[in-house]
């Protein structure tokens, strides 16, 4: 669990609800955090133990670096734990429409325990049906007024476009694995039961695909699960070349330690191609920053797996 200390002078403990301007990056409304305080009134001039806390709102401010927000934390008892399950939508011009229904569900996802990864599929769902409109976004690469992640950066600044993209690819996933990428499917992904076309007729979601979708989340509760009944059912979608019989052999299954070998020397094959490192000065300086925020975030995770051996 992340721990933060914040600099409060004339204190002696932490009060029950805390406000900080700080950057606020991989922090989300309903995330615990633990806390504390430290400053000159503090016994023995020492940082006070540590805490639990809720994220209860973060807002965009305009002070310091203009990259910062007003973080409010909120002591966690029993019961402000409880509401935190349950988000509370501030209805604001940034949060209306089809931009609250994200927001709303972003924070279900975030506060979400054994239903994690079906609000995860469910907002990957409405984030599919909004790409549709606004269009996509070029790999994340380009302007923030590009496609869905300007939407999304104008119209719901609380959601990290990565993780966002990241819930669409299991949402993806999960739509090929119980009858493909159309409109029924996409909506019984967000519980809906019917389709509204352009042109107003209302279509039902067959039942053939409501039951597959319910039996999908009762065979996989995690992301893992679903990468790997994903990673067999495209294995399976491979047809022999025209002309060939299919060996008579079964497919030997890959172990989930075989397969993150397989992912990642195809990632090295790439990264030590010459054409990869002259691209970089050809980059421009958006692209750089997001490519080098998500190689940075790589690079943390691998030395996070490392320090476990």
């Amino acid at each position: 669990m992340k721990k933060i200390t914040l600099a409060r002078n004339g204190q002696t403990a932490p009060r029950d609800v805390e406000t900080s301007t700080m950057h606020a990056d991989g922090l989300v409304v309903g995330q615990g955090v633990m806390l504390r305080i430290k400053g000159d009134c503090c016994p023995g001039m020492k940082p006070t133990p540590y805490k639990l806390y809720v994220v209860t709102a973060i807002k965009k401010t305009d002070r310091f670096d203009g990259k910062c927000s007003d973080v409010t934390f909120t002591v966690a008892t029993k019961e402000k734990k409880t509401a935190a399950v349950v988000p509370e939508v501030v209805t604001t011009d940034a949060t209306s429409g089809v931009a609250q229904q994200l927001t709303t569900q972003y924070r279900a996802v975030v506060a979400a325990t054994g239903q994690m990864l079906r609000e995860a599929v469910k907002f990957g769902a409405m984030l599919m049906e909004l790409e549709a409109i606004v269009g996509k976004s070029h790999g994340g690469v380009y302007s923030a007024g590009d496609g869905v992640k300007g939407w999304l950066a104008e119209n719901c600044p609380e959601i990290v476009y990565q993780t966002a993209m990241a819930y669409k690819s299991l949402a993806a996933k999960s739509a090929a694995l119980i009858g493909g990428l159309g409109l029924q499917t996409i909506a019984a992904l967000q519980g809906g039961g019917h389709v509204t076309k352009t042109n107003g007729e209302t279509v039902d979601v067959p039942a053939e695909i409501i039951e597959k979708r319910d039996a999908l989340f009762e065979a996989v509760d995690s992301r893992r699960k679903l990468e790997q009944a994903y990673f067999e059912f495209m294995r399976d979608q491979e047809r022999p070349p025209r002309g060939k019989k299919a060996a008579s052999a079964p497919v030997p299954k890959l172990t989930q330690r075989d397969e993150a070998a397989a992912i990642w020397t195809r990632v090295m094959g790439v990264i030590d191609k010459t054409s990869v490192m002259d691209a970089v000065p050809l980059l421009p300086q958006k692209a750089a920053k997001v490519c080098y925020d998500r190689l940075a975030e790589l690079a943390r995770a691998m030395k996070a797996h490392l320090e476990e051996f």
